[in-house]
């Protein structure tokens, strides 16, 4: 093929010339050639060449690059063999890629005939390549085709790729320079913290050696003041110790003194104590206008005045005497019971003479006290909530209310107030537990028939003794049903105790079941001690309890004759000679006896501030076991109950007492009243039931209602909250019924 030349000059005249135009843009790559201008014969040749490889060339064969190779080559030597007819050749171009050839021909006949037979063995050639090519061949080609497109397509991929890879690893090329920049940035801010903190170290440096130095020069101040104090403090502790001396020798000489004193004090302390003291009492009736009086002789020869102390306490007298090292050498206290009267010391009457110490002990006079007739004064409203109802006015006369002692245990609204009087009987039917301090005031006090101190009113009206329980003091033991012991301030409700009962065969053991408990407050309390001898040389025991307590004991009749039987005692009124205690101990095998149990020797009374528990029984006929002493048992009994209570109007009064229907029955009955007026029974203004227990049904159905109690306070049924579960089931009426 000729290498690209010039376009063709228009103004060269060609006689004749072979155009061969080649597309190596078509689809089919097909040859085609035109004779612009020549002889018959050679466009013959030329024109069955050409036709020969357009029909072998038809739309639907294809070569490939090798076979276009070849025939190009052979089609560029065959345009070399016409340059030696032609007088020249010229190439022209177009736009598209194609070529063409232009052949100028001469005149000789042996050339053409020559071009021609080359012309078709190349046709021949061109055959015969075509016939070779077959459709398996073609399909090959077309599987490899579509595999180079797979390919171009994973190339694209993986170009697309690669230049996302290119992309991110830009991306972190980005942020990896950020890091740099910043990592200098805080390189540059740590040389700035190095150098900061080397400056700060030289600083401190600086200022350390000078503490240092500052710290020497402190040290050697200290160290020379040191040594000047060390040396004015031994001077200190020389004249210290000489001072000592002298000041032992001072107290040696003062110790033996007090020792010459102390022998001599000695001896008249054991000739003092070689005499039992002396001890007599003396009862003076109240005569010609004078009240009783008790007198107590002591014989304490050779005790001084000084060493005597005597204190008054409540309705009786202390005395101790006491040593020269002050220490008690003799205490006793004189206390007698309220039943005996109300006696108060007359310390003007008590002297020490000639080695007797006389104590006088003046009685009271019994306080009359009378309420003065005034108008009747409407009831008010009483809130609950208070703990002390206030009065209606002031100036009025009304009665103060006051708590009872139920109120720690077995907490009852309709029984947690009572009203107190002032009366004959309110000592023996006034509210339990009532102290001096509960008493009504001055203003709710009638003038007296005589003029007296207020203290001395309260003292007078005020009996503790008189409304004591049957009660028991706290630490009493008690024999269960088990065996074991029960503290009596333990016990609850249904706690089965061993008891000792009468029955028609006689008395036998049976189990007592505990109804209720009531601790009382503390306070004023007569006590009674039954004193036991011992058993087997060990010491004797006691029981104690309060006067009104009942034990079991056998009562005989000496001069009857009668056998003995047993019978319920209180215990102030036991008296060994006739009653004998019933108790039981262990025998040798555990069980209870009794052979060969202590008797009560002496009955001793006083008064005593304390706790009491009250112990009501199912069974009130029951006599349970009180431990007195290790194996020894008492036999006692429960509470009775709470005896029902009215509060009645009198003189346009209340007062507080016993249910007394009998006595006004027989009051009525009486023709001795002088009066003309027939007496009535009292207008009961409300009843006190007794605290509320586990046996309580006597419950209010309005004060559980929305509406309430409008009695309130007053109200003479039980307001517990026990009974919140029955009032729920049972809805109270008011009105009307159909």
């Amino acid at each position: 093929m000729a290498a690209r030349g010039a376009e063709l000059d228009s103004d060269t005249e060609l006689p004749f010339f072979f155009a061969l135009h080649i597309d190596p843009l078509e689809p089919h790559r097909r040859f085609h050639g035109d004779i612009l201008f020549g002889t018959n014969f050679l466009k013959q040749s030329l024109d069955g060449c050409l036709q020969g490889v357009s029909d072998r060339m038809s739309p639907g064969t294809t070569l490939d690059s090798h076979n276009v190779a070849k025939c190009l080559h052979e089609i560029g030597k065959l345009g070399y063999r016409l340059q030696s007819v032609c007088r020249g050749d010229r190439i022209a171009y177009n736009n598209t890629g194609s070529s063409t050839f232009y052949f100028q021909l001469g005149n000789g006949a042996e050339e053409a005939e020559e071009l021609r037979t080359q012309l078709r063995a190349l046709r021949s050639r061109l055959e015969a390549e075509a016939e070779a090519w077959s459709e398996e061949k073609l399909a090959q080609q077309q599987k490899c085709r579509q595999l180079g497109a797979q390919v171009l397509e994973l190339h694209a991929q993986c170009q697309a790729e690669r230049e996302d890879r290119l992309r991110e690893r830009g991306v972190k090329d980005a942020e990896l320079n950020g890091m740099r920049r910043e990592a200098a940035t805080q390189a540059t801010s740590v040389a700035g913290l190095h150098a900061g903190l080397a400056a700060a170290a030289t600083r401190q440096a600086e200022e350390l050696a000078a503490l240092r130095t500052e710290f020497e020069t402190t040290n050697a101040e200290v160290e020379t003041t040191k040594a000047t104090w060390f040396a004015e403090m031994q001077q200190k502790i020389e004249q210290l110790e000489a001072g000592h001396v002298q000041a032992i020798a001072a107290y040696d000489g003062r110790v033996a003194d007090a020792n010459a004193e102390k022998a001599a004090l000695q001896a008249q302390l054991e000739a003092a104590q070689s005499f039992a003291p002396a001890l007599v009492e003396r009862t003076l009736p109240a005569r010609d206008g004078r009240h009783g009086e008790k007198h107590i002789r002591i014989a304490c020869p050779g005790v001084d005045a000084d060493y005597v102390t005597i204190e008054p306490i409540p309705n009786g007298v202390q005395v101790e005497f006491r040593s020269a090292d002050n220490e008690p050498i003799y205490k006793r206290s004189f206390q007698y019971p309220h039943s005996d009267g109300r006696f108060e010391l007359c310390i003007e009457e008590c002297c020490l003479d000639w080695g007797v110490l006389v104590l006088v002990l003046k009685q009271l006079q019994q306080a009359k006290l009378k309420l003065a007739r005034g108008r009747a004064s409407p009831l008010v409203p009483i809130d609950e909530g208070l703990e002390v109802a206030p009065a209606a006015h002031a100036g009025l006369q009304n009665f103060t209310l006051s708590r009872t002692p139920s109120q720690d245990s077995l907490t009852t609204i309709s029984s947690d107030w009572v009203l107190a009087s002032i009366d004959g009987r309110s000592d023996k039917t006034g509210p339990k537990g009532a102290s001096s301090a509960e008493l009504p005031t001055e203003q709710s006090i009638g003038p007296c028939e005589q003029p007296m101190d207020l203290s001395e009113a309260r003292m007078t009206a005020s009996a503790p003794a008189a409304t004591s329980r049957q009660c028991l003091l706290l630490g009493s033991l008690l024999l269960a049903a088990d065996g074991s012991a029960f503290a009596v301030e333990d016990l609850a409700k249904g706690v089965e105790l061993r008891s000792f009962r009468a029955t028609s065969d006689g008395w036998i053991f049976g189990v007592a079941v505990v109804r209720a408990t009531r601790v009382e407050k503390a306070r004023d309390q007569d006590i009674a001690e039954l004193c036991l001898e011992g058993l087997d040389g060990q010491a004797g025991s006691q029981l104690r309890a309060t006067i009104s307590h009942s034990v079991l004991a056998t009562v005989t009749n000496s001069t009857r004759g009668l056998p003995l039987q047993f019978a319920a005692v209180e215990a102030g009124e036991f008296n060994p000679a006739s009653h004998q205690l019933f108790t039981m101990c262990h025998d040798e095998s555990g069980g209870l006896t009794t052979e060969g149990c202590p008797e009560v020797k002496a009955v001793s009374k006083s008064v005593q501030s304390c706790q009491v528990v009250e112990i009501e029984l199912t069974d009130a006929a029951d006599a349970v076991l009180v431990q007195v002493a290790d194996g020894v048992f008492a036999a006692v009994f429960g509470s009775p109950g709470w005896q029902s209570m009215e509060v009645v109007t009198k003189n346009h009064s209340l007062h507080v007492q016993l249910d007394c229907s009998d006595l006004l029955a027989g009051a009525r009955s009486s023709m001795s009243d002088p009066t003309h007026s027939q007496r009535t029974e009292p207008l009961v203004y409300r009843k006190i039931i007794s605290p509320h227990d586990g046996h309580c049904t006597a419950w209010c159905k309005f004060h559980f209602t929305k509406q309430g109690c409008k009695r309130g306070l007053l109200c003479p049924l039980c307001h517990h909250a026990d009974h919140a579960d029955a009032a729920k089931c049972t809805q109270s009426h008011r009105g009307k019924r159909r």
